[in-house]
């Protein structure tokens, strides 16, 4: 352990002649570039357990990056971590940037439940967690929560290296297989039967993890010789809930139609499923007990989403919305109606 020391014990004071602000925004990568060259020895990290000069900072993400790219991971990725508040995170961070994958930070106060939907709406394909974590998502499922998860999950420890235990390691029970063969799939496959209907785009591409059900059901497999020996999709009853899981890399309107059914099945949806993606939706009781509906509109064009709720008001225009009628909002807009 480091034992307490001030900063300027450690050099970290500011400099007396500071170097030059560029005259052109700088990305974070380019930013570290500079500093490895110019401050080489010099303390970057220091934290309680660990601490690093710019150049072994410059060491350690060279192999967390080749960590992550053995992994699978590829520019525009996204990858969730979570960790300790300490310099092996940053490391981590910088890893993520050296290779063009996309961070998402989940912290480690949140609940099971809160850490379940960051992961579902920042749309990773891969979250480096340790065992705890992964232990409160399964307790989750087994309490009757209900999760979509993808491949790769479960993957990694926290210090980004794959576990000795067969995939997907804690959640295994939950997610009712085991695997510990994959491969890449040189061009898309079918899914056999076209399961979800989606036609032309009933496609899985880029990877197929070879699971072993040990009592999930299969829900898809491949329309293939060999791929075909394999599930595509499980999902398992865990306790009160499910755990439903995609081996492989799903076509946009595959994934869409996985998730509603998804969604039908835990009972989940409601008159706001049928509108744009671009239209988003959110519900609320003011102090009246009036029920309060708000929709944005994300896009730079008009939309005219169905309303489906109660006959109400337009707050912000004063204009009567009757139930199943058409709210008219205006490129990033939004409608906040109370019913009457």
């Amino acid at each position: 352990m480091l034992e307490n020391r001030v900063f300027d014990e450690l050099g970290l004071l500011p400099p007396a002649s500071r170097p030059s602000i560029p005259d052109s925004p700088q990305s974070v990568a380019a930013a570290l570039r500079c500093s490895i060259e110019t401050l080489s020895s010099q303390p970057a990290l220091i934290g309680r357990y660990s601490r690093y000069s710019f150049l072994e900072c410059d060491d350690a993400i060279n192999a967390a990056a080749s960590g992550l790219l053995a992994l699978g991971v590829r520019p525009l990725d996204r990858v969730a971590i979570t960790g300790r508040n300490d310099p092996d995170i940053v490391i981590a961070f910088h890893a993520c940037q050296r290779i063009g994958a996309v961070w998402t930070g989940i912290s480690r106060q949140l609940s099971a439940l809160e850490k379940v939907g960051q992961l579902r709406d920042c749309g990773v394909t891969l979250y480096i967690a340790d065992d705890a974590l992964l232990e409160r998502i399964a307790d989750y499922v087994k309490g009757g929560g209900h999760v979509v998860m993808t491949f790769k999950s479960g993957f990694a420890n926290e210090n980004s290296a794959v576990r000795w235990v067969r995939a997907p390691g804690p959640l295994r029970e939950a997610a009712g297989f085991s695997y510990q063969e994959f491969s890449n799939l040189e061009k898309p496959l079918a899914l056999k039967g076209d399961p979800y209907q989606t036609g032309a785009e009933n496609k899985a591409s880029h990877w197929a993890e070879f699971l072993i059900p040990e009592h999930a059901k299969v829900v898809a497999t491949y329309d293939h010789p060999f791929f075909g020996k394999w599930p595509a999709i499980t999902e398992n009853q865990f306790g009160s809930g499910t755990l439903l899981y995609e081996g492989t890399y799903l076509s946009d309107a595959l994934q869409k139609a996985v998730l509603k059914r998804a969604l039908e099945g835990a009972g989940l949806t409601g008159p706001d499923q049928p509108l744009a993606a671009s239209v988003h939706v959110r519900h609320g009781v003011n102090r009246m007990g009036k029920r309060i509906h708000y929709y944005f509109n994300y896009s730079g064009a008009e939309v005219k989403p169905a309303y489906s709720h109660e006959a109400g008001t337009n707050l912000l225009d004063g204009k009567t919305v009757s139930k199943n009628g058409v709210l008219a909002i205006g490129p990033w807009d939004v409608a906040i109606v109370e019913e009457r």
